[in-house]
C-alpha cells in the first residue's frame, strides 16, 4: 500500500466535505448577496442623510453670519431704544433659535455668545463688557472676537 492509498482511506469523507460545502455555499450566495445589498443600501442612505444635513447646516450658518452682520448695520444706523423690536436683530435671533435646534452644542454656544454681543452693542452704558475668555472689551471689540470664535466653532461642527 503506497502513501497516497494510505491518505485516501483515512481521508474518505474529505471529497464529500468539499462537495457539501460547496453547495452550502451556492445555496446561501444569493441571501448573502441580498444582505449584502440591503446593508449597502442603508448605509448609502445614512451618507446621503448626512450630505443633506450638512448642506443645511452650511446654509444657515451662512445666513446666521450674514444676520450679524446686518444686526450690527441697525446699530450703526438705527440705534433706537427699540432696537429689539427692528427686524434684522428679529431674524438673528431666529437664526440662532435654528442653530440650537441642528447645531452641535459648541455651535449654539458660540452662536448664543454672538447674539449676547450684538445685544450688549445696544444695552452697554459703558461701551466695554467683559468677553467669555474674560478680557475687558469695548462692545465692538466684543463683537468682532465673538463673531471670529463663532466662524471656527461653527466650521468645526461642520468638519464633524
Amino acid at each position: 500500500m503506497t502513501a497516497l492509498d494510505n491518505i485516501r482511506e483515512d481521508f474518505f469523507w474529505f471529497p464529500s466535505a468539499v462537495v457539501w460545502i460547496g453547495e452550502l455555499v451556492a445555496n446561501l450566495s444569493p441571501l448573502i448577496g441580498l444582505m449584502g445589498a440591503i446593508y449597502l443600501y442603508y448605509k448609502k442612505e445614512e451618507a446621503s442623510r448626512y450630505a443633506e444635513n450638512r448642506r443645511e447646516r452650511i446654509t444657515l450658518y451662512r445666513g446666521f453670519m450674514a444676520q450679524v452682520e446686518k444686526s450690527t448695520a441697525v446699530f450703526q444706523r438705527d440705534k433706537t431704544e427699540n432696537w429689539h423690536l427692528h427686524e434684522e436683530i428679529r431674524k438673528l435671533w431666529a437664526l440662532q433659535s435654528e442653530i440650537a435646534l441642528v447645531g452641535s452644542d459648541a455651535a449654539i454656544e458660540a452662536s448664543a455668545h454672538v447674539v449676547t454681543a450684538i445685544n450688549d452693542l445696544f444695552l452697554s452704558e459703558d461701551g466695554c463688557v467683559i468677553s467669555r475668555d474674560g478680557e475687558t472689551r469695548t462692545t465692538w471689540g466684543n463683537v468682532v472676537f465673538a463673531g471670529k470664535d463663532a466662524t471656527q466653532k461653527l466650521r468645526e461642527d461642520l468638519d464633524k
